[in-house]
């Protein structure tokens, strides 16, 4: 499994990759960690669904 879908902040450098190269605005809800982002006169809000390691 990819790094970014299990660290939370690899998830948001990949996030930030994708936005910076499409000039999407965007920001995540510090209490809901939803991530809203505006691309191309479109926005979507993202609800997270966070991967665990079972050891």
């Amino acid at each position: 499994m990819e790094a970014f879908k299990r660290n939370f902040l690899r998830h948001v450098e990949a996030v930030g990759k994708w936005m910076t190269a499409r000039r999407a605005g965007g920001a995540i809800n510090p209490v809901t960690l939803q991530l809203e982002i505006s691309c191309n006169g479109t926005t979507r809000r993202f609800t997270p669904q966070f991967l665990r390691d079972e050891a």
